[in-house]
């Protein structure tokens, strides 16, 4: 077994088990963008890790930097502001939360940005965390 949390797929299943998140996107959260996409696949919420690397000290502690989009309908800002209200909320509670049964983290918004889809002006919210993992022993 390895010492190093899982983040990416504790983040995933936290996003997931929100009910507010899930109210909007069911159970879309994904890994990246699915292939062959429609627009009954919206709304939905990617992400991926796009930075960090380990803490410093003794024991086994990821920082990740995480890229969460907030995918919603195509030249429909509201939906995607939303959505992205939603994973801001879920991502902005206090203190060191359980990601899931294996895994505790703390996670702090950096920036969320307008990034609208330049393929076809789909809505998208980007949302970057950090999120500082460590496995419960």
């Amino acid at each position: 077994m390895s010492t190093w949390p899982d983040t990416e797929g504790a983040l995933k299943t936290f996003l997931a088990a929100d009910t507010a998140i899930a109210a909007i996107v069911g159970s879309r959260v994904f890994f990246g963008m699915p292939t062959n996409v429609t627009d009954a696949d919206f709304p939905m919420v990617t992400l991926q890790r796009v930075g960090g690397g380990e803490a410093a000290g003794d024991a086994p502690v990821d920082e990740a930097l995480v890229q969460i989009d907030c995918w919603g309908a195509v030249r429909d800002k509201a939906s995607a502001w939303t959505l992205c209200s939603a994973v801001r909320d879920r991502l902005t509670q206090r203190g060191d939360v359980a990601l899931n049964g294996t895994v505790r983290a703390g996670l702090v918004v950096d920036s969320v940005i307008w990034l609208p889809d330049p393929d076809n002006a789909r809505a998208r919210y980007s949302v970057t965390a950090e999120v500082t993992a460590w496995l419960i022993a």
